[in-house]
């Protein structure tokens, strides 16, 4: 049964240059698949992201326009908000589950709660929670993205500084008790969050879906990995490791490896650094994935479901990741990626790859293969959402291990 969706975001969808952007489009493009009515309103949207969304869309939009800190309304706000921001920076206050959301969005979701009526509404983030008080007669959703209880506490021994987005756990609590269905992007946070709810809310997990389109696994003559990422925290601290502790270690065992690195996390990393290609924001990823023989994600602190580790694997690459690059499908290292537990790992895994161009494609083809399922069970289980069907824990298919490549 078709069901009438509005998805609420203060995140714009297109360009898609960074996962959250990449899984919300891809979201509201499976609903619309599955013969949903889906509506999109963009909270702070700037004129370029309003009229990318418009082409690629068309009309089914509401949009509240980007208005500079300094002209929001009312100005008491917006000093609070300053003032508030610049504090949790500093450790002195924490951060509250609403100080994102303006006053003034308030008057436009209102507005269209009243004027229009629909079946579900999902809240991008937690953050976003507010909007969904507006909404009496519709299924509420929250697609939390991210777990942000503590987050700043536990990525600080990574030296990642991210104290606006982390919440205690009260707030993170009050946030998604707004909701009727909490969605978790991977396993482990669906159980943190059914326990956070006091198992009063319906759980389920999507992870992201991804574009399937296989690759040649390898490039002759060649010995290229490739990152791709946003600038984030995490991004930057894993691929700056990477670069200082590990990439020398291979390009002395294969002196023609080289690193390409795609993304906004290209503005973190030094100009000429050996070894190093600097790829930039590319208008297609797939270019950037068809250039590199592996990939690896050296993420060594995070949360959430990473986007760039099952990309990967729909574009049938062999990848290396780490446990936190591997986190939330574990179950399949050692056959559709291998996982490195240490830099020496690391290490060991990429310049096998490399070297072995046969083994490079038997694990590309096993990595698609897994996308494939991956991708199934992950439409099943946002199918259930608009239905009111039991969302149980879909976890994706895995193939049982047989490889000993996960140390």
């Amino acid at each position: 049964m078709s069901s009438r969706i509005l998805v609420i975001s203060p995140i714009p969808v297109l360009p898609a240059t960074a996962g959250n952007r990449i899984r919300i489009w891809a979201m509201m493009n499976n609903l619309r698949a599955m013969g949903h009515d889906v509506w999109f309103m963009g909270l702070g949207l700037k004129p370029e992201e309003t009229d990318a969304l418009r082409r690629a869309w068309g009309e089914q939009l509401f949009i509240v326009p980007h208005v500079k800190a300094r002209d929001a309304r009312p100005r008491r706000h917006a000093v609070r908000r300053w003032l508030l921001d610049r504090m949790i920076a500093r450790g002195w206050a924490e951060a509250e589950v609403d100080h994102r959301f303006w006053p003034h969005w308030h008057g436009a979701v209102a507005e269209i709660a009243r004027r229009e009526k629909f079946d579900v509404v999902i809240a991008e983030y937690v953050f976003c929670s507010m909007a969904l008080l507006h909404f009496h007669n519709s299924l509420k959703v929250i697609d939390t993205h991210d777990l942000f209880t503590d987050r700043a506490a536990r990525l600080r021994p990574s030296g990642i500084q991210c104290a606006g987005w982390s919440l205690s756990r009260e707030e993170e609590a009050r946030g998604l008790m707004r909701a009727d269905v909490v969605i978790a992007i991977q396993k482990h946070e669906a159980k943190f969050f059914d326990e956070l709810t006091q198992h009063s809310r319906r759980i389920v997990t999507v992870g992201h879906t991804v574009a399937l389109n296989p690759l040649p696994a390898t490039i002759p003559a060649a010995q290229r990995m490739l990152f791709v990422g946003t600038g984030n925290g995490p991004n930057v601290a894993g691929i700056r490791h990477f670069i200082a502790h590990v990439l020398p270690v291979i390009r002395r065992r294969l002196p023609g490896a080289t690193l390409q690195v795609a993304g906004g996390i290209c503005a973190e990393i030094p100009a000429r650094t050996p070894g190093v290609e600097l790829l930039g924001v590319v208008d297609r990823l797939e270019s950037a994935y068809a250039g590199a023989n592996i990939v690896i994600n050296p993420l060594l602190a995070g949360t959430g479901l990473k986007t760039k580790t099952v990309e990967a694997l729909g574009y049938g690459k062999a990848l290396v990741t780490t446990p936190c690059g591997a986190e939330g499908i574990e179950d399949a290292a050692g056959n559709a990626f291998y996982l490195a537990n240490d830099d020496a790992a690391m290490v060991e895994h990429v310049c096998r790859l490399l070297g072995d161009p046969a083994e490079t494609d038997a694990l590309a083809r096993r990595a698609f293969e897994f996308a494939q399922l991956w991708n199934e069970a992950q439409l099943r289980a946002l199918a259930t959402i608009p239905t009111g069907d039991e969302g149980r824990d879909v976890a994706p298919p895995h193939f049982a291990t047989t490889l000993s490549h996960t140390a």
